[in-house]
């Protein structure tokens, strides 16, 4: 059995897919299975999945019939996969060939870490480290309360851990699935922040970081309201909602949606 389940879900981008999976095996510690899950693609996805898989036998193609969405292609890959580590990767995201030998020596060390991510290089149309601030080695559940600091294509999860927190991603949320899982995570298991960039992520046309940020807004609003409904301290979810609010205000239509969007995130 691979140690670590390399998770990766693609849609019509067969170009950037072969170079990502590319960066998969050039990873240092080679003790992984890949498992591509091409959500209905139109373009040569299959193909270039099964040239590689051809020569590379931990390359393993899934296909869902029909488009829906990443969390969908990451829940079967995570149903269809066997290693006790998962990472995620994006298909138009490349991997630093250190990434998964670093994180795992990490988890090896600290049992009670359950997810262990790192800091992406944006590139592209926008360039900037992400996260751009300093966090704490060692991140609490409050912490990623405030707002989302795991880069998806950078995060190493235990098996066990995502297990405890549900076993899978939300596949009614379209923009913060990762996040909603992260902070479920994040009570049942530690987390661990590496300091340097392990990953390069593709900001294009085509990108959802581009897109869908109203969605992702509403969304992230709904979680803090299911978290309180949950019992967790309102207190803990304020300085969260506050950041929420003041991120509406440029989108706000109108001086009066844009006051009251402020008179929230003045009350926390």
């Amino acid at each position: 059995m691979a140690r670590v389940s390399v998770i990766i879900p693609t849609h019509n981008r067969a170009g950037y897919l072969r170079e990502a999976i590319g960066s998969v095996q050039r990873q240092r510690l080679s003790d992984w299975e890949c498992l591509v899950v091409d959500d209905d693609s139109s373009d040569e996805t299959a193909r270039v999945v099964a040239e590689l898989a051809a020569s590379d036998p931990r390359v393993r193609y899934l296909h869902q019939p029909r488009f829906g969405r990443a969390a969908r292609g990451r829940n079967l890959a995570l149903r269809s996969s066997q290693a006790p580590l998962c990472a995620f990767l994006d298909d138009d995201d490349l991997w630093y060939p250190e990434k998964l030998a670093v994180q795992v020596a990490v988890l090896d060390a600290h049992p009670e870490v359950g997810l262990v991510f790192g800091k992406i290089r944006k590139v592209g149309l926008k360039q900037q480290i992400w996260p751009e601030e300093k966090l704490p080695p060692r991140p609490g559940f409050a912490d990623l309360l405030r707002g989302n600091f795991v880069p998806t294509s950078t995060a190493v999860a235990r098996r066990s851990a995502l297990e405890a927190a549900g076993g899978s991603f939300d596949e009614t949320q379209v923009a913060v699935e990762d996040y909603d899982l992260w902070l479920r995570i994040a009570r049942c298991a530690g987390l661990y922040a590496l300091p340097q960039v392990l990953c390069d992520y593709r900001v294009h046309p085509g990108g959802g970081s581009l897109q869908r940020l109203d969605i992702e807004l509403d969304e992230i609003a709904a979680i803090y309201d299911r978290l309180e409904r949950e019992g967790v301290a309102r207190s803990l979810l304020a300085p969260g909602r506050r950041k929420l609010h003041l991120r509406r205000i440029p989108r706000a239509r109108g001086a009066r949606s844009a006051l009251r969007e402020l008179w929230r995130a003045l009350r926390g």
